[in-house]
């Protein structure tokens, strides 16, 4: 790669990289989200169905994550 191709894919990687920190706030653990699964699972009290409730979250938001990641 050429030293402008270089700085160009740097400038790209940059700019993602502030796309992906703007859009963090949909990335969190939020209290409706899948904290209250992780919350029971720290304390000990996590079944199965909280590992189903996080997969079933995860598998949701996924498109999401990718999104925000991306810009």
């Amino acid at each position: 790669m050429t030293d402008g191709g270089k700085a160009v894919a740097g400038t790209f990687r940059n700019r993602r990289s502030r796309g992906a920190a703007r859009n963090l706030d949909t990335l969190v653990f939020s209290p409706a989200g899948s904290r209250q699964y992780l919350e029971r699972i720290a304390d000990g009290t996590g079944t199965r169905d909280d590992v189903a409730g996080i997969a079933a979250m995860l598998e949701a938001t996924a498109d999401d994550v990718e999104r925000s990641s991306e810009t």
